[in-house]
């Protein structure tokens, strides 16, 4: 079975967004090339730039394998400052929280050092004004699905929209979204003298769609509206209250263009598991050696965030699935909501 370009997509997202624990596969590649991925941006976070290997082999299959340890990473702003990312985990490096913040309007480049000397570097990226999002919006839409079985269901899905309100003058603006959640929990034990009901508040890493990006000009108009970003399936996560996490990046062209070559592809395959993927090239080289291939994109971006929650009339009004605690894997949730992934009983100071 052949791993398409999707698959590596995906592989690579959640890699930056850290949804998975890096994977090894055992398996010996004819054809091995580096990848490296990266960004900074205008918000104080910690940048994140994560280094590994695949290989292709005479079949075509890709495979994700070790990740890169001992590498030098720095991230270096035209002024000449420079921030040092360490190894936290291996292949993963991060820098610490406000040793350097991205500026709108500078330039930022990556050196990447292997432990063998090899040395890498990105072409400069600005980090451009972010783009403000000026609504969100949802839409409840019944759709018809094939099972397994290939029968028609009905399945519930919210999609989310946004309004964004483009920069004048500016000629042309790139934008790409990336889309996470955060749910209430609510704990129901049967009732007793010392029984407490807790609430936990859980993250909820949403499945990957489609890239999501758009290119727009002030020229043609100032606002645009409702622009959909995601479509999730409702299920019990909508009971109590729902909130989506929405990060809008400004892009460069250059990254653009990337994240446009990513896109036509997965939509042309359209399946994790068909053609092979064809290599999309990023911005970073060898400095040394230009024969020496290397995958992924270092970018610098404009961050708008915005957290949106959702009507529970909006969806219908979903039930819980306490306190029946027939659910295999929900039931023991409604005695304990820490048993939950990503759960916890601080709650968040926005939260309503």
């Amino acid at each position: 079975m052949k791993i398409s370009f999707y698959n590596l997509y995906i592989i690579i997202f959640c890699i930056l967004t850290s949804c998975i624990d890096p994977v090894q596969l055992d398996v010996a590649g004819e054809d091995k090339f580096l990848v490296i991925v990266g960004e900074i941006t205008n918000f104080e976070e910690s940048y994140k730039v994560r280094i590994f290997e695949s290989a292709q082999q005479k079949s075509g299959k890709i495979n994700l394998t070790n990740p890169i340890s001992n590498a030098e990473v720095k991230i270096w702003s035209q002024d000449g400052e420079n921030v040092i990312l360490n190894e936290d985990e291996p292949g993963q490096y991060m820098s610490k929280l406000g040793e350097l913040v991205g500026q709108t309007g500078k330039q930022y480049y990556l050196e990447v050092k292997l432990s063998d000397g090899k040395e890498y570097r990105s072409t400069p990226e600005y980090i451009d004004q972010a783009t403000p999002i000026s609504n969100v919006s949802f839409e409840f839409v019944p759709e018809e699905q094939l099972n397994q079985f290939e029968n028609i269901i009905i399945k519930n899905m919210l999609k989310v929209f946004v309004d964004v309100e483009l920069i004048e003058n500016r000629e042309e603006t790139f934008l790409k979204w990336e889309v996470n959640g955060e749910y209430q929990f609510n704990e129901y034990r049967f009732p007793g003298p010392d029984v407490v009901n807790r609430t936990c508040y859980v993250l909820d890493n949403l499945p990957l769609g489609d890239v999501e990006i758009l290119k727009a000009s002030s020229n043609d108009q100032i606002d645009i509206s409702k622009i959909e970003i995601k479509s999730v399936k409702v299920n019990h996560k909508f009971a109590s209250n729902y909130c989506f996490h929405i990060r809008q990046e400004t892009l460069s062209l250059g990254a653009y263009d990337y994240w446009g070559k990513i896109k036509k592809i997965t939509e042309s395959e359209g399946s994790l598991f068909e053609n092979p993927f064809g290599r999309v090239k990023g911005n970073i080289r060898n400095v040394n050696d230009s024969n020496d291939e290397v995958m992924g994109y270092f970018s610098a971006s404009g961050i708008a965030m915005e957290k949106a929650f959702v009507p529970s009339e909006i969806v219908n009004n979903p039930k819980s699935p306490c306190p029946t605690y027939r659910d295999p894997i929900l039931g023991p949730a409604c005695r304990d909501c820490l048993t939950l992934k990503k759960s916890s009983l601080i709650k968040p100071a926005y939260w309503p």
